[in-house]
């Protein structure tokens, strides 16, 4: 017993020691990097700047304040905040961040990675421990593998991924203590903790689960009898993995039915649009040599798999079937795993199925992890048994470990390897493998090689991997309007409006959407990966920033969008609103920067409409032509806007490309295969934009071609025209510009929708020569101010992303420029907003978050229309009758209404979450009760054993007692013949 509590501590002991060496490590890269709170950077990047750290800021203040709730009004008009908790911080490390607020998430943050790569170290300690029942300094250092290794270098910011990797090593653990016939204790709570905190990445580790207990039970020759002692009968294992594992996803169905059911309107690829494998065999290899720095954001056609994990992992994973002590079994079930996980990389059918059933648009391999730790462990059972590798297996890691090296810089992805990860790799290579032979020879000592192959690892990680830690934004850049927006929060709070108050930021920037999460308050914006995909459509084609599939940015906007989406207050740190506007109310001057505008011509959150809305389609091109239809549709007023052409077009350092010049180039280039390749991304700056010019051009599907469709001069023309007036040109020098002038027929607010291809920037330059500049880099409608009649304006639009040299030569234009200017007639606008108010809105007298009651007097048989996206999670009575949501193609929220006064009540509770409640509560039950069940059952075996006991040691005594009597009979007998 005292033996055993030994080891306990020393096994202990290790853990931690790797885990420490692990938080060392990573702060070390901090150190280098100056990232916070070594230095000014940020450790938040990519989705960690508008996802993660937003919605853990709000998710802390949240509980602080008492206010999580199922349903948050903070992002999107509206969102399930019960499957975006679930979704993404049920991780209970977050709670790490309770001390920490708005203004310094980073730290939080950081401090949050800082902890799951210590635990991620630890737990994989205790797994090389166990597994191969030995503690020593590889037991420290091989967890640095696995932690530093490429999934996590290329995702750790993915902080709700990170958890994965702490429990893989103890999910792949506890099926070895099944196989081996012990509890299934340990593997079925990592299981279910792995899955509850992130089901979709859980998904990936049951799929791993599967294969791995195969693996095990092939490589042991579990039998059908369990014939020989160390074998248990394979229907004992399967039924006990089996049972595990469906309890523990019953047990989460509590997430995964919500998350399912909020997920169910979000993007959802099919499939991959290709069917070639995604690399060859050494791309493949390749991308396991050391330091290699990954792209921040990549699609999967673009990159093979991060599979860095030190030279020793990929000198050791060939050589380990060298080994002359591995059973032929156990070496061909490895070879099959090895064969399975690189097809699933490689093919897209296998790709796609291991993501899914849904083919992620960046951030590719996600499974990647669990194929490491795979080919870590192969690599610790040959340092393990090193002794009892041939000589000529040298030669095979050697070989293996020379071809990556030297295909590196002939893979088609050579321009993500570096020349010092080329370099490094090749030194820790010769090190290594000098090591290797060295001990295989007996000329070191396991110890000796124990200490140094650790020294190397470590050395190693650090050289190779240390620019990898990177930072996108400085943590003022982040940050940079937080007292302002602190304020406006402040101010909006003590108005008693009832509703939800919304406020946008009007920044001129898209690098953070969601911003309202940040600070808890109430806005249209959003970004995640359970916004609904339909809603963000809608956002964008009526002009706001948006990607057309989780996320939509509100830009400064024309008063009909800012009256039908009931916006209430905008913060301008642009300074674009101009004082005396036409539809904006100053409130305050806040900050050095912001000044916090009243929207004069808000709808309360719900009016109604006419059953012509149903008419209304969310498809068209230019926003204002949309928001001008959905104008008519709501209120039956026509032409709210005034369109305007330029009076002047000049080309700066390009000129102008006619239709017939393109069509003509179409006509004589265009194939099927050309047509489709088409589609293809130019990247820069870590921004995706299309081929130049292209998106303004193509209005057909990518596949169609010149066979399918008429790109005659006159047809291209056309198709130009529908799109809103495009001007194509092509360049000659840098920094060119396209300058469009105008004269303003009336007096009103003007408002152009602006795109290109690669143009960043629109100057706005008046009469009296002042400018302002609007950010267009992406593509959405912008307020260039009120003009009175016969005011003339001049319109630039210029920057260049690139520089010249990195255009197609070949294309017959450099780019194009899609310009639609509008003026708002405010008459009719007007107009239009009474009627509304005359068709009825809905009188809020009670509103929480999950609660909505108020009163309607509707003078329309029709729909009310609520700015929020269409949610089957509330429930809807009008006068107490429950009444089906309908789902417009917009996915606006909508409900039938008639004429009349009516009261109307809405609740919310998320989908699937009742009956994820009962299957939950279900699956305990069974366990509590299968647990008891065993429990009695071991009980009685208790009693029986005890009762065989007790019988035996009577019938020994009764056996005595016979033995006894016998005897004396013998002797009384003997007695009696001696008296005879």
């Amino acid at each position: 017993m005292e033996q055993v509590k030994t080891d306990k501590k020393r096994i202990a002991l290790y853990c931690l020691a790797s885990a420490g060496l692990a938080g060392v490590t990573f702060c070390v890269f901090c150190i280098i990097q100056g990232i916070t709170p070594f230095g000014e950077n940020s450790i938040l990047r990519n989705d960690a700047i508008v996802q993660y750290a937003p919605f853990l800021a709000n998710f802390i203040e949240k509980i602080k304040t008492g206010t999580l709730s199922l349903w948050s009004w903070n992002l999107g008009g509206g969102v399930n905040e019960y499957g975006l908790v679930a979704y993404y911080l049920l991780s209970p490390f977050n709670l790490l961040a309770l001390p920490f607020n708005a203004s310094n998430i980073g730290t939080a943050f950081w401090l949050v990675i800082l902890v799951k790569t210590a635990f991620i170290a630890l737990t994989a300690s205790y797994f090389f421990q166990k597994k191969f029942n030995e503690t020593n300094i590889l037991s420290v250092v091989f967890p640095l593998i696995y932690t530093f290794s490429g999934f996590y270098l290329v995702y750790y910011y993915n902080t709700m991924w990170l958890d994965a990797l702490i429990m893989l090593p103890l999910i792949a653990l506890g099926i070895e203590n099944i196989v081996n016939g012990k509890k299934a204790a340990l593997y079925f709570c990592s299981l279910a903790y792995a899955i509850f905190v992130n089901f979709y990445i859980g998904y990936m580790i049951c799929v791993f689960s599967v294969l791995y207990f195969f693996y095990l039970l092939f490589a042991k020759e579990v039998t059908s009898k369990g014939e020989k002692k160390d074998e248990l009968p394979i229907m004992q294992v399967l039924v006990k993995y089996g049972f595990a594992s469906i309890l523990a996803g019953l047990v989460c169905a509590v997430v995964i039915l919500p998350v399912l059911y909020a997920i169910s309107n979000s993007s959802n690829r099919s499939d991959f649009t290709t069917t070639e494998a995604f690399f060859n065999f050494f791309d493949f290899l390749s991308y396991h040599i050391t330091g290699i720095q990954p792209v921040q954001i990549e699609m999967t056609t673009q990159t093979a798999p991060y599979l860095m994990s030190s030279m020793l992992t990929l000198l050791s994973a060939p050589a380990f079937f060298c080994l002359k002590n591995v059973k032929a079994n156990k070496k061909i079930a490895t070879a099959v795993v090895l064969v399975i996980f690189y097809l699933s990389f490689a093919i897209p059918k296998m790709n796609y199925f291991w993501h899914g059933f849904s083919a992620p648009t960046f951030l590719p391999y996600r499974f990647s992890f669990i194929y490491l730790l795979f080919i870590i462990t192969l690599a610790y059972e040959l340092v393990k048994n090193i002794k009892e590798l041939p000589a000529w297996g040298f030669g095979v890691s050697a070989v293996f470990a020379a071809t990556a090296v030297a295909y590196a810089k002939l893979s088609q992805f050579s321009d993500h390897i570096q020349s010092r990860a080329i370099i490094l790799s090749a030194f820790a290579a010769v090190v290594v493998l000098a090591l290797l032979i060295l001990a295989r020879f007996e000329k070191l000592s396991k110890k000796a090689l124990s200490c140094t192959l650790s020294v190397v690892i470590v050395a190693e990680l650090v050289l190779g991997n240390y620019y990898n830690v990177q930072t996108a934004l400085d943590s003022a850049d982040i940050h940079k309007d937080n007292s302002e927006i602190e304020a406006a929060v402040s101010y909006i709070q003590s108005d008693d409006s009832t509703g939800p108050n919304r406020m946008e930021i009007n920044d001129n920037s898209y690098h953070i959407m969601t911003y309202a999460a940040l600070h808890n308050y109430n806005s249209l914006s959003t970004f995640s990966s359970l916004s609904d995909t339909q809603y963000s459509i809608t956002q964008a084609t009526l002009g706001n920033y948006g990607n057309l599939l989780n996320g939509s940015k509100y830009v400064l906007q024309t008063p009909i969008y800012n009256a039908l989406f009931s916006l209430n207050y905008i913060l301008d740190t642009a300074g674009l609103i101009e004082d005396d506007g036409l539809y904006y109310e100053k409130v305050s001057d806040i900050g050095e920067n912001g000044t916090l505008y009243k929207v004069k011509y808000s709808l309360p959150l719900g009016f109604c409409v006419n059953k012509n809305i149903e008419k209304f389609d969310p498809y068209n091109y230019v926003s204002t032509v949309l928001q001008g239809n959905l104008w008519e549709y709501v209120t039956g007023v026509l032409e709210v806007f005034d369109y305007m052409s330029p009076t002047q077009v000049g080309y700066n350092g390009c000129k102008a490309v006619s239709s017939e010049e393109i069509s003509k180039f179409i006509e004589e280039n265009a194939t099927e295969t050309e047509t489709q390749e088409h589609d293809h991304d130019h990247e820069h700056d870590d921004h995706d934009h299309d081929h130049e010019g292209e998106d303004t051009l193509n209005t057909l599907s990518d596949n169609q071609t010149v066979q399918q469709f008429d790109l005659s001069a006159e047809n291209l023309g056309q198709i130009l025209d529908a799109v809103g007036g495009v001007y194509s040109f092509k360049a000659d020098k840098d920094d060119f510009s396209v300058d469009f002038k105008l004269k303003a027929e009336n007096d009103s607010e003007l408002f152009a929708l602006v795109d290109s291809g690669s143009m960043q920037s629109l100057v706005i330059t008046r009469a009296d020569s002042s400018t302002k500049e609007i950010d267009v880099s992406e593509r959405h409608i912008c307020d260039l101010g009120y003009y009175n009649a016969g005011e003339e304006l001049t319109l630039t639009v210029c920057k260049p992303d690139r520089p010249l040299s990195e255009y197609d030569a070949e294309y017959p234009l450099t780019d194009s420029i899609q310009m639609s200017v509008a003026s708002i007639n405010e008459e009719k606008f007007l107009e239009g907003y009474n009627k509304i108010l005359e068709n009825g809105v809905l009188n809020i007298e009670e509103f929480e978050d999950t609660h909505i009651y108020g009163t309607v007097n509707s003078t329309v048989d029709g729909y009310m229309m609520m700015p929020m996206p269409y949610d089957l999670g509330w429930t809807i009575w009008v006068d107490g009758e429950e009444v089906e949501p309908y789902e417009h193609e917009s996915h606006i929220m909508m409900f039938p209404i008639s004429t009349g006064e009516h009261t109307v009540e809405m609740k919310y509770f998320p989908q699937g979450l009742k009956e994820g409640i009962f299957v939950s509560l279900a699956a305990i039950l069974g366990l509590v009760l299968v647990l008891l069940l065993g429990k009695v059952h071991k009980m009685k075996l208790e009693l029986e054993a005890e009762e065989a006991t007790e019988n035996a040691e009577k019938a020994d005594e009764a056996a005595e007692v016979k033995a006894a009597e016998a005897e004396s009979d013998i002797t009384e007998a003997d007695s009696g013949k001696k008296e005879e």
